[in-house]
């Protein structure tokens, strides 16, 4: 597969909603290991913050309410 043509190949929203996925993947690995810094947690707060979740944006909203309230 030449994934290199299908990221380059990406519109923007698809592409944003890529990148989202892979944030939420960096917050889930976070939320099941206490002992990192709660970085992408941050990044997907701003995210959601910014209006950049677009459709996705119930999800993330749902992803934050189970974050850790000590983020």
């Amino acid at each position: 597969m030449d994934y290199i043509a299908e990221i380059k190949g990406m519109t923007d929203e698809e592409l944003r909603a890529t990148c989202m996925l892979a944030v939420a993947h960096c917050v889930t690995d976070e939320m099941l290991d206490d002992s990192m810094p709660p970085y992408w947690i941050e990044i997907l707060k701003e995210i959601y913050e910014r209006g950049w979740a677009g459709d996705n944006r119930e999800i993330i909203a749902e992803k934050l309410a189970e974050a850790p309230t000590t983020c």
